[in-house]
């Protein structure tokens, strides 16, 4: 499944639905949707491999600042709009010498962009660090959580999409008992410490 053509598709489909279909296309459906798709395969050709979810809404931020009526723009504006939001991103890549570098960091900065991730960092002990370390918020994971299942299930089928979930948050919850005991042999005791809370 293509993940990224997937949730970029998703997301222009949730800004164009705030918009009216142009005047010319609303009695012909068929011609409507060559015309959605022709925006989409516009936004494909310029959006960059990761930080997509971004990038589409800063794209639909920059074509609602600029639109003087409520109705789709052309493929042309479309592609205008994409190749000001890619030439800005490029001046924005630089990325600052201090960010923490850490997998666990690298991992959090890429979940919240919306790239693609390894299973392994949604449950068991990857996914406990990247949660203890406060990498992730709850939403975030949720997300992806949701996506990988979503994903297992139309591939595999739901019974073994529940039986790979309830495998998942099984390693999981073993990971986080250990997590939690490696933290209490390594910290001191304080009175009156309390750990931060987990979300799971």
């Amino acid at each position: 499944m293509d993940f990224r053509k997937t949730e970029i598709s998703q997301r222009l489909n949730e800004w164009l639905d705030r918009l009216a279909v142009p005047f010319h296309l609303r009695d012909k459906p068929e011609a409507a949707q060559k015309e959605a798709e022709a925006l989409l395969r516009m936004v494909l050709k310029y959006a960059p491999k990761t930080d997509y979810v971004a990038f589409v809404n800063r794209i639909c931020d920059l074509l609602d600042s600029r639109m003087k009526d409520r109705k789709w723009p052309s493929p042309h504006d479309m592609g205008a709009a994409c190749a000001n939001v890619a030439k800005d991103a490029a001046k924005d890549n630089a990325v600052a010498s201090d960010l923490d570098n850490s997998p666990e960091a690298i991992t959090g900065r890429r979940m919240a962009r919306g790239d693609v991730v390894g299973e392994g960092w949604l449950w068991g002990r990857a996914a406990v660090d990247l949660i203890a370390g406060q990498h992730v918020t709850r939403e975030v994971m949720d997300r992806y959580r949701s996506g990988a299942f979503l994903a297992r299930r139309e591939a595999y089928g739901e019974e073994a999409a529940l039986a790979w979930e309830a495998d998942a948050k099984a390693r999981h919850d073993s990971a986080r008992t250990a997590h939690r005991e490696r933290s209490a042999q390594q910290k001191p005791k304080i009175t009156g410490y309390s750990p931060s809370v987990e979300f799971a």
